[in-house]
């Protein structure tokens, strides 16, 4: 590769790379209002500073729970299915954020690498391409707003059915 071509590989890297971790946070941004409406038992004026420091398992574990307690098992399992989803890609995300460090651009591939096991020091290597990047990227898009998007139809049935178990209280 040439020089010019070294840098429009780290180009397309980092702006794919980008756009995948753009759109997990907001991933995030929409667990976080799950979990504060939960925790609040409200649906407006929510006050997302608490849930915002709560780590990315944490809020699943909560938002799982309630889900499977008080919406019925056909929601709960309509869940389980994006909750599976959105930690799959939190694994993916972990590689990419934390994992490149010691990666050049050099390649058509960047190498990522994080300890496993702390206990037998086992290192998880894995490699992604552009093309890897964006696909993970559109993933998260179909988390956000596909056929059940967490932004989209998920979060207005969840709104409908978490108002009525509102009422209920």
């Amino acid at each position: 590769m040439s020089p010019i071509n070294i840098l429009e590989n780290q180009r397309k890297f980092r702006e794919a790379i980008g756009q995948f971790i753009t759109a997990f946070a907001e991933v995030e941004v929409y667990l976080t209002i799950y979990d504060s409406m939960i925790d609040s038992k409200r649906t407006n004026n929510v006050f997302l500073v608490e849930s915002f420091s709560n780590p990315l398992k944490i809020k699943l574990k909560h938002i799982n729970r309630f889900i499977k307690e008080y919406l019925g098992d056909n929601f709960y399992l309509r869940w389980q299915i994006i909750e599976a989803e959105i930690e799959d890609l939190n694994l993916f995300r972990h590689h990419i954020i934390h994992g490149t460090g010691f990666s050049s651009y050099w390649s058509e591939t960047i190498k990522t690498m994080l300890k496993e096991d702390s206990k037998n020091q086992i290192l998880n290597h894995r490699e992604f391409s552009i093309k890897d990047i964006k696909a993970l990227s559109e993933r998260v898009y179909h988390v956000l707003t596909g056929n059940d998007g967490i932004q989209g139809i998920f979060f207005e049935d969840f709104m409908r059915d978490f108002k009525t178990y509102l009422q209920s209280q």
